[in-house]
């Protein structure tokens, strides 16, 4: 029965995140405001005013808060789930990943040494025994289910999808309402893995992450007042990096990657065209620019809203898509999936008038 005891707390844990996430959005607008925190138009971003760029703030807090709520609850009906002794180091990291951005909201730090940090952190990630190395290979339907992947080179996958992972989402962060609703379609897909896999403590971190993003993205659709900044997209890109990892990882320690990889599709597939793009054109990879996949949309007539819910739309596909390959209701999975497409353009178009 879907609503037993553990998913009866998981269904709290997302709400209680929604509704502290988005009581504490408007606030943190109000202490941007204050403190004149904000991110200020140029030729690149798609705002012509002014926005507080601190909207991170509430996405973290939601999400601590959340997880301490969850943890009273936890003491109070005994679950045998402890979240913050099960993933402390996990969720130091993603403190940390946020604290990094936070920063760069506040100071601007230089783009190398964020890097720097990021990798470094994301190393501390490795070290911990969050990484790459032991993929189950039983999907291929070869004689072996996993293959064990190097040290060194598990080392070097590992800090690449962690580093590349939270910057693809900070790339992403370009249009209202786009980063925050790709990471709410992103966790949903690694709640529905990780409740598939009876990982009930991964499971609840994915539903109070989604539940955190869902609430900013109330404040945060178009046309918004706030951003999530650098702080909010490094705490999600860092979350979905390292829990996709958590939620693809079965109870005999072997990771299905092709998992978060397609979950993950459109950030990877954004930053990969991105970079390719600057290096044939001659220019560095990481000088920002308007080469992202949701400024080719407006330039092809799109008004922002009409990009962003495309995109939602096929971040779901993908979604539905790799949901499809754990079940054995594929073909309804996917036809779903392309239902949900084709309303998504009928709706579409009666945004064009807007």
């Amino acid at each position: 029965m879907f609503l037993n005891g553990n998913n009866i707390f998981i269904l709290i844990s997302l709400i209680f995140s929604f509704l502290i996430t988005s009581f504490f959005t408007p606030l943190t607008r109000l202490i941007g405001i204050k403190n004149k925190l904000y991110d200020i138009p140029n030729q690149r971003k798609q705002h012509y005013l002014p926005k507080v760029r601190i909207g991170g703030i509430a996405i973290f807090f939601g999400f601590i808060l959340s997880l301490i709520s969850f943890q009273i609850l936890n003491n109070f009906y005994l679950i045998d789930i402890n979240l913050l002794k099960s993933f402390n180091f996990p969720l130091i990291f993603l403190s940390l990943f946020f604290c990094l951005g936070l920063i760069d909201d506040i100071k601007s730090l230089p783009a190398f040494f964020r890097l720097i940090i990021q990798i470094i952190l994301a190393s501390l990630v490795w070290a911990s025994g969050i990484r790459i190395e032991v993929l189950n290979i039983s999907w291929l339907n070869l004689d072996d289910i996993s293959f064990t992947i190097p040290y060194l080179i598990s080392y070097i996958i590992t800090v690449f999808w962690i580093v590349g992972i939270t910057n693809a989402f900070n790339w992403l962060d370009g249009l209202d309402g786009l980063a925050s609703g790709l990471s709410s379609i992103s966790f949903l897909g690694f709640l529905a893995v990780s409740l598939y896999s009876n990982n009930y403590g991964v499971a609840i971190i994915n539903a109070i992450l989604l539940g955190s993003s869902l609430g900013f993205l109330k404040r945060n659709f178009f046309p918004s007042k706030i951003m999530m900044g650098d702080g909010g997209s490094y705490f999600l890109g860092s979350s979905l990096a390292i829990f996709g990892i958590l939620s693809a990882t079965n109870i005999d320690g072997l990771l299905s990657l092709h998992i978060p990889l397609i979950i993950l599709f459109l950030p990877i597939f954004d930053m990969t065209k991105v970079i390719i793009s600057r290096i044939i054109s001659g220019g560095s990879p990481f000088k920002p620019d308007r080469r992202h996949i949701h400024h080719n949309m407006l330039s092809f007539g799109l008004t922002e809203k009409r990009a962003v819910i495309i995109l939602y739309g096929i971040s779901q596909w993908f979604t539905a898509l790799c949901l499809s390959l754990l079940t054995e209701k594929k073909v309804l999975l996917i036809s779903i999936s392309t239902s949900l497409l084709i309303s998504l353009y009928y709706f579409i178009n009666k945004l064009s008038k807007e």
